[in-house]
């Protein structure tokens, strides 16, 4: 194992007024945090705002045992003629010990006092366009989910909604609807969607799955899903799979995952690269295409137990919840990656390194706007912390600052391909900057950064307990 220290200086106040929006997936809430001062100055309790899918709490129709995931947010303020607004687009999943119960759900929300959902997508029509495939839905009417009744199989009700899913991206929005990608989690596929915003029934327009989609078969659990520019103006796919299916795959199983590009083609989709080429990463999460300061572009991971020792089956070990950040160049998109390097937090006394990692996002320091644009050295991270407390880990669920710049020219002749005694990746430590922040996380999954608030975020709040 390859490491280096990165040989760059930290900013002194590398986020002086960033607010950092995290959805804080084990707690049922969205927050924004000001990273700066250390002050929780927002929730978003998804109870509150949904009692009857999240439990009984605020006197809702849910059960006892329902709770609601957050995952997926994209924050950003809208202004207009009133003045400026913070919303948030926010995926979550119910769930209950009554598996039929399980159904996501994706909506805008205005924050303020009393939350306002603008729109809401939780139901799926798959007739119009999938009349004839009983395999992909069994749908006798239009937004209406086959299987509410427990006697129905569970995989054919689940399979006419969105159930578990990760990942969205917004496509295209005006003030009438919106077109959304995807990632369907326990369905194992991708959904392109459109939503005339006068309702909640959303129309299935494409279905990314093993039936449709070249290559599709050897993933299981797409937990990342990013709609990428190509460079002859068509709209390519990238897709992260946590899984990969061991009936189709030598060595395939539960967390030994990858990313896939998908171009569209002559009859559909055509699978551009698969990355890594052979082997898998570990665990891996919300992979996209950055481009660096130098304009090169690089394909960049969460890769979640990279710096562990073990494959999920052996996950109860002290020596794993070792997060990285996966790198690698795309100096032409249709090309499979080159891989470059995993970058890590060298452990010490006062920091034990990257815990379980979900989300890893560049920022610019100082520029107004969302925080995940292109940078050279600034990122941001969701750090879920443990995925085994049991054996003791000593990871605590947190947002961190720290700095690698993707232009390094450090290169590998590894695959990045995750195995015991990490032989396939070469690591590069990063720079921390400032100590990671806790404001009582249980399960960070995505933190992205916003640098002024709207008016429904207040300027000051609650101290976090460090």
């Amino acid at each position: 194992m390859l490491l280096l220290l990165l040989a760059c200086k930290p900013h002194p106040d590398p986020l002086p007024n960033a607010i950092g929006v995290l959805s804080d997936s084990g707690n049922e809430r969205v927050v924004y945090v000001a990273l700066a001062s250390r002050t929780l100055l927002y929730s978003l309790e998804l109870p509150a705002l949904h009692p009857d899918d999240c439990g009984t709490e605020y006197g809702g129709t849910a059960p006892d045992n329902a709770t609601c995931l957050p995952f997926q947010t994209d924050p950003e303020v809208v202004t207009d003629e009133t003045g400026p607004h913070d919303e948030v687009v926010v995926e979550y999943d119910r769930q209950a010990k009554d598996d039929f119960f399980e159904r996501s759900a994706i909506e805008r929300v205005r924050l303020g006092t009393t939350p306002e959902v603008v729109w809401r997508l939780d139901a799926l029509d798959f007739l119009t366009n999938y009349a004839d495939r009983t395999d992909i839905c069994a749908q006798a009417n239009p937004c209406d989910p086959v299987g509410v009744d427990p006697g129905e199989p569970l995989e054919a009700a689940l399979r006419c909604r969105l159930a578990h899913a990760h990942d969205f991206d917004i496509l295209a929005e005006d003030t009438a609807s919106v077109d959304l990608l995807i990632a369907d989690t326990t369905n194992e596929r991708v959904l392109s969607v459109h939503l005339d915003k006068a309702t909640t029934c959303g129309v299935v327009t494409d279905v990314m799955d093993d039936s449709t989609t070249p290559g599709w078969v050897r993933g299981r659990t797409p937990n990342d899903v990013d709609a990428v520019p190509l460079d002859n103006g068509d709209t390519g796919v990238l897709v992260t799979f946590r899984a990969s299916n061991p009936d189709t795959v030598p060595d395939g199983g539960d967390g030994n995952g990858f990313a896939m590009l998908y171009v569209p083609g002559m009859l559909g989709w055509d699978q551009a690269w698969t990355f890594p080429a052979s082997g898998f990463l570990n665990s891996p999460h919300d992979t996209s295409i950055v481009t660096s300061a130098s304009g090169a572009r690089f394909l960049v991971g969460a890769h979640s137990d990279g710096n562990g020792q073990h494959l999920q089956a052996d996950w109860l070990q002290t020596t794993d919840s070792l997060g990285s950040i996966s790198v690698a160049a795309l100096p032409d998109l249709l090309a499979p990656p080159d891989y470059r390097y995993d970058v890590v937090i060298a452990p010490s006394d006062d920091d034990p390194g990257i815990g379980f990692l979900r989300s890893a996002h560049p920022y610019r320091t100082g520029v107004d706007g969302p925080g995940d644009e292109s940078a050279a050295t600034d990122w941001i991270l969701a750090d879920s912390g443990c995925m085994s407390e049991q054996a003791g880990c000593p990871h605590t669920p947190s947002i961190r600052a720290i700095q690698f710049d993707l232009d390094d020219p450090l290169d590998s002749d590894a695959s990045g391909a995750f195995e015991p005694g990490r032989a396939g990746q070469t690591f590069l430590s990063a720079l921390p900057t400032g100590d990671p922040l806790d404001c009582g996380f249980a399960v960070p999954y995505v933190v992205d950064l916003i640098w002024h608030a709207g008016d429904g975020i207040p300027a000051t709040g609650e101290a976090c307990e460090q």
